[in-house]
């Protein structure tokens, strides 16, 4: 079943700040996770099995994954994966970050969808600037997870392909519309995704 689209002017930054004080990560662990235990520690507050398919495909024997429910973040100590609770999300829905901001915040009934608006040219150039460097720092870091394996070649003409629709695209953005970097941002992100389901 196809997901409805996001609305291309959805604020997702608000939402998420909306959001982390009404989702909890102990309940998507209880239903995505195995063998969710209490951990009191410095940093995390549970530990559980790693839910990630990338990690022995979903079900490894030992508990790496820890996450905290105070601070909403995760990290599993053997594959490495980390984020906040909507990368977790996406983890265990398959879905882009954006897409899994939105359809909690419309689960929740957390009221009307927070909409962006034109702001300030130094406010945009930094975050043009700052969501061209997350795309690019994660189609490096998934090119260095695959140096020196058969896909590596092919995954680099890739690579070298979306970083410049990359340039074009956020580069043709009119100055202020900052609701078309975050529609830009999103959809080379679910391309990212869905390369790194193909592998």
């Amino acid at each position: 079943m196809s997901r409805p689209p996001v609305p291309w002017d959805f604020d997702y930054e608000v939402a998420a700040e909306v959001l982390k004080e009404h989702v909890s990560m102990e309940d998507l662990a209880n239903k995505y996770c195995r063998e969710v235990r209490f951990f009191r520690s410095p940093t995390f507050t549970h530990s559980c099995k790693c839910p990630s398919r990338r990690h022995k495909g979903g079900f490894e024997k030992k508990s790496s994954f820890f996450f905290s429910e105070e601070g909403k973040f995760y990290k599993c100590f053997a594959c490495q994966i980390h984020g906040d609770i909507f990368d977790f999300i996406s983890l265990l829905e398959g879905t882009s970050r954006f897409e899994s901001i939105y359809e909690i915040y419309c689960a929740n009934g957390s009221g009307e969808l927070p909409t962006t608006t034109r702001i300030s040219n130094k406010e945009f150039s930094d975050t043009k600037l700052k969501k061209e460097l997350e795309l690019s720092s994660r189609i490096r870091d998934l090119l260095q997870s695959y140096k020196g394996k058969p896909q590596y070649p092919w995954l680099c003409t890739w690579a070298n392909s979306v970083f410049i629709r990359m340039d074009e695209t956020f580069s043709k953005i009119p100055n202020g519309e900052i609701s078309r970097i975050l529609s830009s941002y999103n959809q080379f992100n679910i391309e990212i995704l869905r390369k790194v389901e193909e592998l």
